[in-house]
């Protein structure tokens, strides 16, 4: 049987605060241009004016960036993680994706 490709939604919430110099730093630095590229594909979350979508993420550090796939968890990292930027963005460019294809990552949100 011959596997059928499906458009896979991914999307990265920024999570950050107004008072967090490296939160500002990352996002002028990379993040502004990633969300430029790759339009609706990038969501910058103020976790103070937020607070509820930030407790429904489980936000306690921050910066924190959510990597979403079809609106569910797949992956994230902490203002304490070391991470690649190519990751980022290959994450989003892959949006191609077979549909029997099985998922190992956790869903951190359940």
């Amino acid at each position: 049987m011959a596997k059928r490709k499906v458009k896979r939604e991914r999307k990265l919430l920024y999570f950050m605060a107004s008072w967090c110099g490296p939160c500002k730093h990352l996002r002028e630095y990379y993040f502004d241009g990633l969300a430029a590229v790759f339009p609706g594909q990038v969501d910058f979350i103020d976790a103070e004016r937020e607070p509820e979508l930030a407790r429904s993420y489980k936000v306690t550090r921050i910066p924190l960036i959510v990597f979403l796939e079809d609106g569910k968890e797949v992956k994230r990292y902490d203002g304490s993680q070391k991470f690649g930027f190519e990751e980022f963005e290959k994450f989003l460019m892959e949006g191609e994706a077979n549909d029997n294809d099985t998922k190992n990552a956790e869903n951190i949100n359940g």
